[in-house]
């Protein structure tokens, strides 16, 4: 089956967040203090939507933690269990809205003090974890773009990403390429940059786990698939398949995504 483009896009090495990354963080999660209660308020304005918005699905999560026939030590069964976490957790709108408040509350003449602080407080969590998690992904325009972005510029037949390529980068055969409709091009590069940085985020997480990084790469072809015009008679997008938008353990456990479109 002819290749018609193959890339390999290496990560970007990210030691630590720059500090103008960092002060832009802090300055527009602070101005945004009265946005963001808002936009709480709003989207919890009262207990009912406190039930359907954030206690059931909070319950549907822990659901799955507990197996079906479990019987606890005093006699519940799963039924009985996730009863009494589900109203234990309908329960919690007093709290949670006098939490809210608090943090948000003018002090000394300052809207919001305690939220403020709180971000302060958080600097080096939010660091570590960009550093970590999104920035060897996603890049910078400085420091260079990261494969997400670039990505999906080539999968979008767009050829200013020839000119993001680093010496991590590595070109097998052809070019960008456009797998997508034009009128699907938008969509394609929103999803495929957060599903790289969601899919890259978990591979790590598991230390890079063979068999998460199959599911991973399976999923991101299969969300890919979904964009691809049929007329232009491609091999399906699959996990380590003639086409595919894989990340690939490398050399010293170095990750790096390859990417493979060809055709039938």
């Amino acid at each position: 089956m002819p290749i018609v483009s193959h890339v390999q896009l290496g990560l970007v090495p990210m030691a630590e967040v720059p500090e103008r990354v960092t002060r832009l963080w802090l300055e527009n999660l602070k101005a945004r203090a009265p946005e963001i209660y808002q936009r709480l308020t709003q989207l919890v304005p009262d207990k009912t939507a406190f039930d359907e918005v954030i206690a059931h699905r909070a319950n549907l999560n822990w659901l799955r933690f507990v197996a079906p026939d479990f019987v606890s030590e005093s006699g519940q069964n799963k039924g009985a269990i996730d009863t009494a976490h589900a109203d234990k957790i309908r329960q919690a709108y007093e709290k949670w809205f006098s939490k809210l408040s608090y943090l948000f509350e003018t002090v000394d003449g300052v809207p919001a003090k305690r939220f403020k602080e709180l971000v302060e407080a958080r600097q080096t969590a939010y660091q570590e974890g960009m550093a970590k998690r999104v920035l060897p992904f996603t890049g910078l325009g400085v420091e260079g773009r990261g494969p997400a972005p670039k990505a999906a510029l080539w999968l979008t037949g767009n050829h200013k990403v020839n000119r993001m390529l680093t010496a991590g980068d590595t070109v097998l055969e052809g070019g960008p390429y456009l797998v997508c409709p034009r009128a699907k091009i938008p969509g394609l590069r929103a999803m495929l940059v957060q599903r790289l940085i969601q899919a890259g985020n978990n591979i790590i997480k598991a230390n890079y786990d063979a068999a998460v990084i199959t599911a991973e790469n399976q999923k991101t072809a299969e969300e890919l698939q979904g964009f691809v015009d049929p007329a232009l008679d491609l091999v399906p997008f699959t996990a380590g398949g003639d086409s595919h938008v894989d990340y690939i353990v490398g050399e010293n456990q170095q990750l790096y995504l390859e990417i493979k479109v060809s055709k039938m």
